[in-house]
């Protein structure tokens, strides 16, 4: 996951590859999934 979001910045592979190899064992990836949202609409001017 962490390499497909990479390419999302640069498609320098080497980079991306030192760059996971440096931080990937640190990395903590989140999945949210939002069930219900409430919000009231704001009017700006």
């Amino acid at each position: 996951m962490s390499r497909r979001l990479s390419h999302k910045f640069t498609a320098d592979e080497e980079y991306i590859h030192g760059e996971i190899a440096r931080s990937g064992p640190g990395t903590l990836l989140l999945a949210l999934q939002i069930e219900h949202m409430t919000g009231k609409s704001v009017n700006e001017r």
